[in-house]
């Protein structure tokens, strides 16, 4: 029998079991509209995310940040609008 977590639903199937990975946000940050890079020594702990959130009115016009990681660095391209980068791993 293996060892390890798994959770249920009431119906009695599982949801969660030990061979699956789960993921865990461990910052959000600002982009800068220029563009730029984060580094964050804790994403050397498994293997790294990243996704960006526009905060302004998307429209077909609108640039959009492209990112990239690179061991513990996430890089992002330019925007001409705000945006959030939430990043972890999992």
């Amino acid at each position: 029998m293996p060892v390890g977590f798994e959770t249920y639903s009431a119906t009695g199937v599982p949801v969660i079991s030990f061979t699956d990975r789960i993921g865990r946000v461990m910052g959000l940050v600002a982009g800068n509209q220029a563009g730029g890079s984060i580094t964050d020594p804790s994403l050397a702990q498994g293997t790294p995310f990243a996704f960006v959130m526009m905060t302004g009115s998307i429209t077909l016009a609108s640039q959009c940040p492209q990112v990239t990681i690179n061991g513990t660095t996430i890089s992002y391209t330019a925007s001409n609008l705000p945006f959030l980068i939430v990043y972890g791993t999992y």
